[in-house]
């Protein structure tokens, strides 16, 4: 993925996009930020955050079309595969919030499905499936999505 990133064989072309009407999102969040908080800081290690852009961070906010969406993306991140035998610690996530917001207008979202991965030259195992080794390259995607397509507003 990382070649294709840099020696230009992606085109934002590539990238197939969906129009998500306005519904309800969820997402679970530092208290600090709140249900509409974008993490402005450096700090973390996602998928597809923390990025620059200009020397500055580029805000970001996780979250998903249902509750258990928002959980895998935070709470049930770490947890191994297969998880038998694993014990989930709540009290370390106790800060945490969960909370639900609805954007006024239709979001542009880049499409990270298999079907759209494919169109990339990727599969899910490139950026879905990775763990957090791969964090670095799957954030040069994010990059390459956020410097090529400026319509997109987010990835689905």
């Amino acid at each position: 993925m990382a070649d294709a990133l840099r020696d230009g064989s992606l085109t934002p072309a590539d990238l197939g996009t969906r129009n998500w009407a306005p519904q309800a999102w969820w997402r679970v969040y530092p208290q600090r930020y709140g249900p509409t908080g974008f993490n402005d800081t450096p700090h973390g290690n996602a998928r597809f955050s923390p990025l620059e852009h200009a020397g500055a961070i580029v805000p970001v906010l996780y979250a998903g079309t249902t509750v258990g969406a928002a959980l895998m993306e935070t709470v049930l991140h770490d947890v191994p595969s297969p998880s038998i035998g694993f014990l989930l610690r709540l009290s370390a996530k106790t800060e945490k919030r969960l909370g639900s917001f609805q954007p006024a207008g239709d979001l542009v979202l880049a499409d990270l499905s298999a079907l759209g991965l494919r169109r990339l030259g990727l599969d899910r195992a490139d950026v879905i499936d990775s763990d957090k080794a791969q964090y670095p390259i799957t954030r040069q995607l994010a990059q390459w999505i956020y410097t090529n397509r400026p319509d997109v507003q987010g990835i689905s």
